[in-house]
This record gives structure tokens, C-alpha cells and sequence, in this order.
């Protein structure tokens, strides 16, 4: 029978400080005394009657603004590097109990400060027989296929939901050794060429201009050979 693995989930603790209701006196003290007494109390008696084998915290572990950080636009970039350095990353997955949980940080990602570049080594999800374009120097196509440890495309569910929720103005991934540029709608998926000299090594050099007024950027991209400038190498080598 498989070992039950316990994680304990908790939501909003909100520790108070002086500068959480702008208090001032007793009045002060009685607001951060008394729940910090509370809290800890509860705490000692979750670990000592649970004995949860994880403990997941859902954010807001301080009363001030929403709360740790801000929340989109409005992030504040001291409270967040603060944050960071204290607690770590603010996304990220690790494996508890033979399962994967996801951390996602979902107030950054509703911000619209700036467009997104997403990056994944695996290529996002296309039709069958969705064209490469003319850079391809092999087949065409990129389509589904899995063997062991490899798969070509990410799932569709999966792709979708990344589309929908991270909303990149441009994506670019690699793993099937050839370039290929297709769309999502209106969103350009670029697969890198590898840099191998077995594979017709090549990069992209990619250039942006940022419109703040629109809140969009301009992408020029420039596929370079690199096999030539392996041949000049080896000429001037010798």
C-alpha cells in the first residue's frame, strides 16, 4: 500500500507591522501582538498533531499592499527583490510525494509593463503539416512524435493554456535541430537551428525595439551559418 504523503496548504497569514494600518500606541501593539500569538500557537499545533510531511504557503505573508509585492502594473521592484532574496524564486515547480506542483507567480503575470518573450526547449503545439517556412533546410514540418525520453511538440492542452495565460509576443524554442517559424494567431514561434557543427550549426541574433506608447516591441531577427565561419576558422588554423 503506497505511503499517504500530507502537505499542509496555508493561505494569507498577513503578519502585521507598523506600517500595515498606519496604528500608532497600544492600539499598534495589540494588532501585531495578539495575531502573532495566535498564529504561532496554531502553528506549533499544526506540526505537532499533522506532522505534514510539506508545508505550502499561498502568498500574502505580509499585511502591506497586495501584500508581499503589489499585484501587476503596480509591483513595487524593491519589495520584490526584497522578497526574492528572503523566500527565493517566485516561480517554480518541485516535486512532492511523486507529484509536481507548480508555483506560479500570477501577480507579475498579469502586468502589462513590457511584451513577453517565452522560452521552451520543446517546440509549442502546431497542426499537423504547419509549414516551417523557407529557412528550413530539411522537411518541412514539425509534427507530433514521441519515443523514449523525446517528444516533438508540447501537448496541445498544455500549449494552449500557456498561449491564453502567458500572452508572449514572441516564442522561441529549440530541440528539433532545424529552424522553423510558424504563428499562433498572431504570435511568432521561432525553433532554433542547434549549434552543433554535426547538425549545420547556426544562431539567431535577435534585436528589439521596445514602443513604450503602444506597449509593443519590434523584433528583427538574423539566422547566422555558422559553418562558414568554421571553414575561415580551420583556413586560418592551418
Amino acid at each position: 500500500m503506497a505511503k499517504p504523503y500530507r502537505i499542509a496548504v496555508i493561505a494569507d497569514p498577513q503578519i502585521i507591522d507598523d506600517y500595515s494600518y498606519g496604528r500608532t500606541g497600544i492600539f499598534q501593539k495589540i494588532s501585531e501582538i495578539y495575531p502573532d500569538i495566535y498564529m504561532k500557537k496554531n502553528w506549533k499545533n499544526m506540526q505537532n498533531i499533522f506532522n505534514p510531511d510539506a508545508i505550502i504557503f499561498l502568498g500574502d505573508l505580509m499585511d502591506a499592499g497586495n501584500h508581499d509585492i503589489g499585484f501587476g502594473d503596480e509591483i513595487i521592484s524593491e519589495a520584490n527583490k526584497r522578497f526574492q532574496k528572503v523566500f527565493g524564486k517566485t516561480s517554480y515547480n518541485v516535486t512532492l510525494g511523486n507529484h509536481s506542483i507548480i508555483v506560479l507567480d500570477t501577480l507579475k503575470l498579469n502586468s502589462s509593463n513590457f511584451p513577453r518573450i517565452l522560452l521552451s526547449h520543446v517546440p509549442l503545439y502546431r497542426p499537423p503539416n504547419t509549414d516551417c517556412g523557407p529557412l528550413r533546410q530539411n522537411n518541412r514540418y514539425i509534427n507530433q512524435g514521441h519515443g523514449y525520453q523525446y517528444q516533438n511538440l508540447i501537448e496541445e492542452s498544455l500549449t494552449n493554456f500557456i498561449l491564453d495565460n502567458i500572452k508572449p509576443q514572441l516564442i522561441l524554442s529549440g530541440d528539433d535541430h532545424d529552424y522553423c517559424e510558424i504563428k499562433h494567431d498572431d504570435i511568432i514561434e521561432i525553433s532554433v537551428n542547434s549549434f552543433s557543427f554535426a547538425m549545420k550549426s547556426n544562431l539567431i541574433l535577435l534585436t528589439w525595439k521596445y514602443w513604450k506608447s503602444v506597449g509593443k516591441a519590434i523584433f528583427d531577427i538574423l539566422e547566422i551559418a555558422l559553418s562558414m565561419y568554421f571553414i575561415c576558422w580551420i583556413w586560418f588554423w592551418i
